[in-house]
């Protein structure tokens, strides 16, 4: 904008999938949430999609706020594609203590494929005081000093509050080497549920090398408020190599489907899924249509998805060095890498799982089951410091069985069947190769790429 050309050509490369992308965006998450009360009077007003939005569709007509009597809020509209999904309107004037308001987003906001929203979106909130209240960087990963980090790993700090993405550029969050200060390219991508964010460098950094990094005090939080000032840390990376990591399994053409199967589907209750449905040899698909968010391929239709599931089943066996999961029970946290249970061949997860991806938004996490897998009632899984559910595979060599209320993350690859209990949601996907998937009163979601 202001007239100067690019430093230099910019190129990139990707390869087209085997089909659409057919899934439309819905809204996971707002600021303020809905039926809030007590929020501040400059409060600026954000909503978070499950993929990337066409920002030339989220404008004052598609994204509108509304006052008492329904009368418009005058403000502007932003969208932070560079660092997540999230839309923000800033209201031109402060609101106003005791109101009411009412936030909606319509089906003219469309992702990058042109899917509008799967429907329109509105929440309400009471306004409260002013915020004057200064937010602050309350914890970083790597620590201050930290001495032999990892070259391959990824910086993150967390806010004491939620913070206004639009403020988040590579201007406002850098790191540099401290002797030369030779900046580090990369990504930033910010998480408004954890109100972490991260960067992730293009490549490796360098041995035994000390590393600046600074959040300058121009980033603000969602009620206009920066930081008191900079904050800055130090780091220095190890002065060896690291040790291979795990790299994601390629799922190929079942990438677009959040189930499935061979023989059959089979659903009772509620069940609500965000993501194609496929079912090959079978014909037998009994999730009701409308409770699918996604297309249905039949027979054929889905002969190359579950070619490429067999593919995957194949890669997840064959992972070599695996970290071994004590008496094939699996619960705490999880750091990212290869596990497995010998020479039992079963996998029972008991207890809460958390998996933390260390900083690292693309650290993967694989789990081989050589026989079954059992996930316990209740059971809670959740992902910490850039963990992510695409990242997160289960290899299944026959049956998988997840109980009642549980909090599910990742892809399940199963060999044969997958059953779920009532009132589980699965964070993922679930893909059977040989045999059935039985549901009752579930929610999937397929992970946004």
């Amino acid at each position: 904008t202001a007239g100067d050309s690019l430093a230099t050509a910019y190129s990139w490369s990707f390869t087209a999938g085997t089909s659409n992308n057919s899934t439309a965006p819905t809204v996971t998450s707002t600021d303020p949430a809905s039926g809030a009360s007590g929020v501040p009077l400059n409060q600026k007003v954000a909503a978070t999609f499950s993929e990337a939005m066409d920002s030339s569709t989220l404008t004052g007509a598609s994204f509108t706020l509304t006052g008492p009597g329904s009368t418009a809020v005058a403000g502007t509209v932003g969208y932070a594609g560079g660092v997540g999904t999230t839309a923000v309107f800033t209201p031109t004037a402060a609101l106003t203590s005791g109101d009411t308001y009412t936030a909606r987003i319509t089906v003219a906001a469309t992702d990058l494929a042109g899917h509008p929203l799967a429907a329109a979106y509105s929440w309400s909130f009471t306004a409260g005081p002013l915020n004057v209240t200064v937010p602050t960087v309350t914890s970083t990963n790597p620590l201050n000093m930290a001495m032999n980090i990892p070259l391959n790993h990824s910086v993150n700090a967390t806010f004491s509050t939620a913070m206004d993405p639009l403020t988040i550029t590579p201007m406002s969050f850098t790191v540099v080497t401290t002797i030369c200060g030779n900046p580090v390219r990369g990504t930033l991508i910010y998480d408004p549920i954890s109100n972490v964010l991260t960067f992730t460098p293009s490549a490796n950094l360098a041995l035994n090398t000390e590393y600046s990094v600074t959040v300058k005090m121009g980033v603000r939080d969602l009620a206009g408020v920066s930081l008191a000032g900079d904050y800055d840390w130090d780091f220095t990376t190890a002065n060896t190599q690291p040790p291979p990591v795990q790299t994601p399994i390629n799922l190929g053409a079942a990438s677009n489907f959040a189930i499935l199967a061979g023989s059959a589907t089979t659903s009772t209750g509620a069940t609500e899924i965000t993501g194609d449905v496929g079912l090959d040899p079978g014909t037998s698909q009994g999730i009701p249509t409308p409770e699918i968010n996604g297309s249905v391929y039949l027979g054929n239709q889905a002969a190359a998805a579950k070619m490429s599931l067999t593919n995957a089943l194949t890669d997840a066996a064959g992972r070599l060095n695996p970290i071994l999961v004590a008496s094939g029970f699996l619960s705490g946290t999880i750091t990212p890498g290869l596990y497995t249970s010998q020479p039992a061949s079963t996998i029972e997860v008991n207890g809460p799982v958390i998996f933390d991806g260390q900083g690292d938004g693309d650290a993967v996490f694989i789990i081989q089951v050589g026989s079954s897998l059992t996930v316990d009632n209740n059971v809670v899984m959740t992902l910490i410091n850039g963990a992510k559910a695409k990242n997160i595979f289960w290899g299944v060599a026959v049956t998988t069985t997840i109980g009642t209320n549980v909090s599910m993350v990742g892809n399940v690859l199963a060999g044969t069947s997958i059953t779920v209990g009532t009132s589980s949601n699965v964070n993922g996907r679930l893909l059977a190769s040989g045999a059935a998937i039985t549901l009752e009163d579930n929610m999937v979601v397929r992970p946004a790429p």
